[in-house]
Parts: C-alpha cells; structure tokens; sequence
C-alpha cells in the first residue's frame, strides 16, 4: 500500500521519503492521514502491520 505513493525503497514518490524519519511521525501519519495521504485505521491495518512496515523503514534507513 506505501510503495504506490512513497516508491518500493520509501525513499520517494507521489508521497514524501519516510527513510528517517521518527517512527511516531510515520505511525501519526498513517492513522490520522494528512493533506493527500489517506488514514489507515486498524480495521484497515492491523497495529501489527504497522509496526512490521515501520521495522522496515528503520531497516531501510540503516542502509544509507
């Protein structure tokens, strides 16, 4: 779902990096949504599914 707007590496695209940034800034984001970024709930996304995706992008960011 992140990689259509945020590129397969969420490091760019129609949405902003996420590579970074505070994992509570991501997770604020993703629950309340923000100007074109949609909000994801837990009926939508699961909190474990959340944390999974922001293990990721801490993952990510390690690399650089």
């Amino acid at each position: 779902r992140c990689a259509a707007c945020h590129g397969e590496a969420a490091a760019r695209g129609l949405g902003p990096s996420l590579i970074g940034l505070e994992p509570d800034r991501i997770e604020k984001g993703v629950r309340q949504g923000k100007g074109g970024m949609p909000r994801f709930q837990t009926g939508t996304l699961k909190d474990q599914e959340l944390q999974d995706i922001l293990t990721y992008i801490r993952s990510l960011s390690s690399r650089e």
